[in-house]
């Protein structure tokens, strides 16, 4: 499966999320048919289709059944918006369903954690940076944080 993901652009007002496939009989629209259950209640334009579209270099060209994505029209103000503050989302929705289509579990992403480690704190910088050079010697990633 080949799955090209882009946003659009038409005339400023346009928005809606597109998916473009080789023909409505191939394994694309059944790929575009998949995602597109878990993509369009997520995108916030009104105006979703699944188009036939051999015409596309990027639905032509590959070997593997294509389900192309416009996620959304980033030429609208409020929708560019949103597409960069939900990537994990939009990402999350496509996987879902790919992981349909394959007939496969979708899996949670786990959290990844940070722990950190503070071994002092100064209101003298040159205290702050003697410790800084003595630690570097054993963990030369260690920095300086202003608060």
């Amino acid at each position: 499966l080949y799955i090209p993901i882009h946003s659009n652009a038409c005339n400023g007002k346009v928005s809606g999320t597109r998916l473009f496939c080789w023909d409505k009989q191939g394994e694309g629209f059944k790929a575009c048919k998949t995602i597109s259950r878990h993509l369009f209640p997520l995108t916030p334009g009104t105006s979703e289709s699944i188009t036939e579209a051999p015409d596309l270099y990027e639905v032509r060209m590959p070997e593997a059944p294509t389900a192309y994505i416009e996620v959304d029209f980033h030429d609208v103000p409020e929708v560019a918006r949103w597409i960069v503050d939900h990537i994990e989302d939009i990402a999350e929705a496509i996987c879902k369903g790919v992981c349909d289509y394959f007939g496969l579990p979708y899996v949670e992403p786990k959290p990844d954690k940070l722990y950190r480690v503070q071994v002092g704190a100064f209101r003298n910088r040159e205290n702050a940076e003697h410790l800084l050079k003595n630690l570097k010697e054993d963990y030369p990633d260690a920095f300086i944080k202003e608060d």
